[in-house]
């Protein structure tokens, strides 16, 4: 599976201004809804956190892929989000 292949215009998202690692999944789980990638945006939102309090997605040089598997998605979904502002997302290279 490439990235590419799920990435869609209407999920990429540049200069966003999200204050925190909390805004930041709670939106990519309101986009996801907004874009019928899922149908309950709460539900992928408990997901994403609960992959983070698992282990950081956070790989270094500003970079994180917050993921999570959600049974009611009709397919794989790509959020592309690039933050206005850098935050700390408890990388392990924090």
């Amino acid at each position: 599976m490439k990235i590419t292949d799920h990435l869609k215009k209407e999920n990429i998202f540049l200069d966003a201004m999200l204050a925190d690692k909390s805004a930041v999944l709670k939106y990519i789980a309101d986009v996801s809804a907004h874009n019928g990638i899922v149908n309950d945006p709460e539900i992928l939102n408990n997901g994403l956190i609960q992959r983070e309090q698992t282990m950081s997605t956070g790989v270094g040089n500003g970079i994180g892929f917050p993921h999570t598997a959600n049974p009611e998605a009709r397919d794989a979904g790509v959020v592309l989000i690039r933050l206005a502002t850098p935050i700390a997302f408890e990388s392990l290279d924090n």
